[in-house]
């Protein structure tokens, strides 16, 4: 059940001692992708979501909203049927703040998915 699930939590999972490449790759072991499978969708990932200049350099280096936008890509690496977004434009500036959705929206279309169950706005007491 695990390996049909997708998470992009509040807070990026981005290791910044990995270039944006390393990142999407260990994703894809993770997730038992073989090679030439794994590598075909690391590039059209890091290309989808504007990274592919950027690939081979360290995350650590990305702009915040950058590394969101890998946050989300690491979290399609294995297509997961089940996706879980908690604030994906955390950190973003409102003008950036459609083109990760819109990426992904289309990138969902294109691998078969006709639209949303349901959405779901959570809000969390602080008290």
């Amino acid at each position: 059940m695990r390996a049909a699930i997708g998470v992009t939590g509040q807070f990026s999972a981005v290791d910044e001692l990995l270039t944006g490449r390393e990142n999407l790759r260990l994703m894809a072991d993770l997730g038992h992708l073989d090679r030439r499978g794994a590598k075909a969708v690391v590039e059209g990932l890091l290309d989808r979501f504007g990274l592919a200049e950027a690939a081979g350099r360290r995350a650590g280096t990305y702009s915040g909203g950058m590394k969101r936008r890998l946050d989300l890509a690491m979290t399609l690496v294995t297509r997961p049927r089940l996706i879980f977004l908690d604030e994906p434009t955390t950190g973003l500036d409102p003008r950036s703040r459609r083109a990760p959705a819109r990426r992904l929206i289309e990138l969902l279309e294109e691998r078969g998915w006709t639209g949303w169950t349901k959405l779901e706005r959570v809000q969390h007491d602080a008290r």
